[in-house]
């Protein structure tokens, strides 16, 4: 195995209370999952895509679909924030963000 596997993330670490989730970097074959949340169309869709992010994200774990369906928006919230921060997605959201802000600025919305 060459040097380039040496640069996988870490997992981030989600506390809460005496709980500690480990989320995990998604692989490059698996890129299009986080992809597929932006694009899916409906909520049901979405939820389905994130579903399949978490339970990629969250390799320790057995989540279940219930447990997806069921998720506060809060504990949502946490979720994403790891997903992004351990993909290093984080520029790419806020860049996201400050387009979305400024072109509703720049149309009065």
């Amino acid at each position: 195995m060459s040097r380039l596997s040496n640069f996988s993330s870490a997992p981030v670490e989600i506390k809460e209370g005496e709980f500690i989730v480990k989320v995990y970097p998604l692989f490059a074959r698996e890129q299009y999952l986080f992809d597929a949340i932006g694009k899916a169309n409906g909520e049901d869709d979405k939820l389905k895509a994130f579903g399949n992010v978490v339970k990629k994200s969250l390799r320790d774990e057995k989540v279940d679909d219930e447990e997806i369906i069921n998720m506060t928006v809060r504990v949502q919230n946490l979720l994403m924030d790891a997903i992004v921060e351990v993909n290093g997605y984080s520029n790419k959201v806020e860049d996201a963000k400050e387009k979305f802000i400024r072109q509703n600025k720049d149309t009065g919305k």
